[in-house]
């Protein structure tokens, strides 16, 4: 993973390479924002739930399984030639109901509940990893200088005991560690061989013991490929990854991959038990200014589909929908021009 003076990529090739290392979003619940409104979808009905706050513009990172409590980030957003910067959420747990909110976090990149809801992983404006404990509200930070790359990776293992992470040296990515919260215990996967050899980023687990990791070879940074990282030091092929079609990974669940055309937005579908492809979600006709995003909601068999523009350099929505896997259909959801907090 450390850069050599040999090495020369185009800018243009390294920005695929990036968009094509981490999922664009992989939040639990699929927000949009409207003034002091939050819209998200449930996890359970994919239903479009409201939820109206004192907080200022922000975005739902996730929420508790019963929904009693949203994960929600807060702050304002600094425009600069039409771009803007989020990386100072204040990070909020929420009461939907009642509409009492507890703040926990201040000036963080983003957020992530863990699987067993007992903890939530903090990164904050610095790229240092903490780790809140729901419980007893203590904040530990558990590694700084974390790689927290073009999007948020999937920190927690299934089980929310365990937390994955790429750790930061003279700003180049220099290993892939985890870290075991029932026994303190900080493990690196990635052996120093494969540090110098591959351009590798961690972007969610695939099991228990085992990360899901993009590899490319430093002499053949064209050549992609998902690859399981065991903890005990076992590697296994996954899947190929096209750079020619500018492949984006936009989200993986424990079912699913989705992976994303960014030159027409079209969606592929694979299942993830054997890495084939089940099907194919057309991107948007004969317009070239609009943009796709998609998610799985939670470990549904539904994903949520967000076609969005920049209008005066304000990211706003175009189109929302939720794509059925079992039934193959799309129903649009919102046609509603609505400014995103993502």
């Amino acid at each position: 993973m450390r850069l050599r003076g040999t090495l020369v990529i185009s800018i243009a090739f390294l920005i695929v390479l990036a968009s094509l290392y981490y999922p664009s979003k992989l939040n639990t619940a699929n927000a949009m924002v409207k003034g002091n409104t939050l819209t998200y979808v449930s996890p359970k009905t994919d239903k479009l739930i409201t939820v109206f706050t004192e907080l200022n513009i922000g975005k739902i990172l996730g929420s508790f399984k019963d929904e009693s409590k949203l994960l929600i980030a807060a702050g304002e957003r600094t425009f600069n030639n039409e771009s803007y910067s989020e990386s100072n959420w204040d990070i909020y747990i929420v009461d939907p109901n009642t509409k009492y909110k507890e703040l926990i976090y201040q000036e963080a990149k983003n957020a992530q509940l863990s699987p067993n809801e007992k903890f939530i992983a903090i990164v904050d404006k610095e790229d240092n990893l903490h780790v809140f404990n729901v419980e007893d509200n203590s904040t530990r930070l558990i590694s700084a200088k974390i790689h927290s790359g073009v999007s948020t990776p999937k920190y927690w293992s299934p089980s929310g005991e365990k937390i994955a992470f790429m750790i930061l040296e003279n700003d180049v990515a220099s290993g892939i560690y985890t870290f075991d919260l029932s026994n303190n215990t900080l493990k690196k996967i990635s052996t120093d061989e494969e540090d110098v050899k591959y351009h590798s980023f961690f972007i969610t687990w695939e099991n228990e013991t085992s990360l899901i990791v993009v590899e490319s070879p430093l002499e053949r940074p064209e050549d992609l490929k998902l690859t399981g990282y065991e903890e005990n030091g076992s590697r296994h092929h996954l899947m190929n990854l096209s750079v020619e079609k500018g492949s984006v990974i936009d989200d993986i669940s424990h079912n699913y991959i989705l992976i994303r055309s960014s030159l027409d937005g079209a969606i592929e579908l694979y299942d993830r038990t054997n890495y084939k492809k089940i099907n194919d979600i057309k991107g948007p006709v004969d317009d070239e200014q609009v943009f796709r995003l998609a998610n799985i909601v939670g470990e549904s068999e539904r994903i949520f589909i967000k076609e969005y523009k920049y209008i005066d350099g304000i990211k706003t929505t175009n189109k929302t929908s939720v794509f059925d896997i079992s039934k193959s259909n799309e129903e649009v959801i919102s046609n509603d021009i609505i400014d995103l907090g993502e």
